[in-house]
């Protein structure tokens, strides 16, 4: 009897221990029934399994619609605060979504479920529940003061990509204080290289490995077939999925059975020197799970626009090529080689430190910094450029090189127009020397040009990422385009740049396309209204005073003749 007794109490002992570090063993053995009074169940949710019991400090999920993913977030939570004792902030991406996130789905998982009624104590509102003696915040992502004035030791990020990022920054500095300091998030992603996607590219990338039960090939399903990758995928011949080694079908219990597998195991949660570091990162596509079939994949790839279909079906993210610039279209538009360094363009961000390129008509032979208007002078010279150079947010010394300089170099403005169809105006008589440019047809035009290269990198693709990698490349692939709905319901697109990321290059680059086009290459005008007059150049390989052949400059090493030039011409100052 008491072998009996003590079994019994080792038993109980083993399934608190249980309960406390892991969430999925403490929803089944209560018997939890989610927000549509259905128990929960993992039989059809496998691949929940892992990610219940995962407690990893930094998570990202990259997911697709109906999955499952918001109702473990919200349970997750709840236990991180009861036995973890962790304070956990739940964000969401506005004000209202909190209402009709908590009111639908949190209260009546708790009311629901006695055990986590039982565990909310005092406060219960909809953007506070104490749990025990910590409390779970529900907050939104469209206010910097809300993030400010809560501290916690989790924060849960929901629909990450819809949020402001720069509030969610916010929230991750009330971590600091915390010797937890956890933080994971989830969303639908959005486009490549931003948000969701951003992060679980620097995972672990975590892949759901179906076995095929006719060949024992293990691999995750894409949607498209790939013959060099081996993935099982989707035959929209046949209707089902199919094996990427015997291209048998891939039957619902394989892929019900799946297991959690890293791409990159070293970039995974690990502890380093007595601290996290690392991140696990899970990708969910509708295709791992067992109750969606290929006919109703491919049902709502006809239904759906593409974009929505890869974000919300997919659980991938979706940009038309048109309208990237990231690494890879710059790597396929880089021609390593000696450039033609005639008509000569220089596209230069202001700032405390200027950031250039350097270009012909047709791409980017060179690109750099300085901290001297006389450098950028200088360049000017060396090459007869034209110069395109920001306004803001020092306008005095750019108005001076441009009236030093008339016809040759111009302060450029980014403005808003929607009634006008070219990319750039150029102002006149009193502003003559001013040049004004709608940002997102501008940068729309170069993403274009980028992906079908007609805008060339003549340098080395290591040189344009850069000594540190924080290069040309870098700063380019912050600027993403996002379209939203304006005031009046109408969709309005925009370039952005990611949230304390670097963009100098990436607008350096935008004015030299502004230039190449005051140049009138080619006779090119590239949307922009010419002067009345076109603008005289000098003759092939001769600068503007007639000393430095430039058709001796194309044979010299690009770096050794800016240094020299620019040491050359240090005493120079605008007049």
């Amino acid at each position: 009897m008491e072998d009996n007794t003590q079994q019994l109490e080792e038993t109980s002992e083993l399934r608190a221990y249980t309960h406390t570090v892991n969430a999925g063993m403490w929803v089944l053995d209560n018997e939890f029934i989610n927000e549509n009074q259905k128990p929960f169940e993992f039989d059809n949710h496998r691949y929940m399994i892992q990610p219940y019991g995962d407690n990893s400090p930094n998570q990202v999920i990259m997911k697709s619609a109906q999955v499952g993913w918001s109702v473990l977030a919200i349970l997750k939570s709840i236990h991180a605060a009861k036995f973890i004792k962790l304070n956990v902030i739940y964000v969401l991406p506005t004000r209202n979504v909190v209402h009709d996130f908590v009111i639908p789905k949190v209260n009546p998982m708790i009311d629901r479920n006695p055990v986590i009624r039982e565990m909310v104590m005092g406060s219960d509102s909809t953007s506070l529940k104490a749990i025990g003696d910590r409390f779970v915040y529900f907050r939104g992502a469209f206010h910097r003061g809300e993030a400010i004035s809560t501290t916690a030791d989790l924060v849960v990020a929901d629909e990450y990509d819809v949020s402001d990022q720069g509030v969610l920054t916010v929230y991750q500095s009330r971590l600091q204080a915390s010797e937890y300091g956890w933080f994971w998030s989830f969303s639908n992603p959005t486009i490549p290289s931003f948000g969701v996607h951003e992060l679980w590219q620097e995972s672990d990338q975590m892949h759901w490995f179906i076995k095929c039960e006719s060949c024992g090939h293990d691999w995750y399903i894409g949607f498209e077939r790939d013959d060099i990758e081996r993935n099982h995928y989707v035959d929209k011949v046949r209707v089902i999925y199919a094996c990427g080694m015997c291209h048998k079908e891939i039957t619902t219990s394989a892929r019900k059975n799946g297991e959690w597998v890293p791409k990159f195991p070293h970039l995974g949660p690990k502890v380093v020197g007595g601290e996290n570091v690392g991140r696990r990162g899970y990708w969910l596509s509708q295709m791992m799970v067992p109750w969606v079939s290929a006919r109703k994949i491919l049902q709502q790839e006809k239904d759906m626009d593409i974009a929505t279909f890869h974000n919300f079906v997919l659980g991938l993210p979706y940009q038309a090529s048109e309208f990237m610039l990231n690494a890879d279209a710059i790597a396929r538009a880089t021609r390593p080689g000696l450039a033609d360094k005639t008509d000569v363009i220089i596209g230069c961000d202001s700032g405390k430190t200027k950031h250039y390129v350097i270009g012909n008509g047709f791409g980017i032979f060179n690109y750099g910094t300085t901290e001297s208007w006389d450098d950028i002078e200088t360049l000017i010279n060396l090459f007869n450029a034209t110069a395109v150079i920001d306004a803001l947010p020092d306008f005095t010394i750019p108005e001076q090189l441009a009236r030093k300089y008339p016809g040759r170099v111009f302060v450029h403005y980014y403005k808003h127009d929607t009634k006008n169809m070219d990319t750039t105006n150029r102002k006149e008589s009193a502003d003559f020397g001013v040049l004004e440019s709608d940002r997102t047809k501008l940068f729309d035009m170069i993403a274009g040009e980028v992906a079908t290269q007609k805008i060339r990198f003549y340098q080395p693709f290591k040189e344009l990422q850069g000594i540190d990698g924080k290069g040309l490349v870098y700063h380019v692939g912050n600027m993403y385009r996002i379209v939203e709905k304006d005031s009046k319901g109408i969709d309005r697109a925009r370039w952005e740049t990611k949230e304390n990321k670097p963009d100098h290059w990436a607008h350096a680059l935008a004015y030299w396309r502004v230039g190449k086009s005051q140049m009138l290459v080619s006779g090119e005008t590239g949307g922009v209204n010419s002067a009345e007059k076109p603008l005289k150049r000098t003759a092939p390989g001769v600068r503007a005073d007639g000393t430095i052949p430039v058709a001796e400059a194309m044979h010299m090493d690009m770096d050794t003749l800016i240094e020299k030039s620019i040491a050359k011409n240090k005493r120079k100052r605008i007049q």
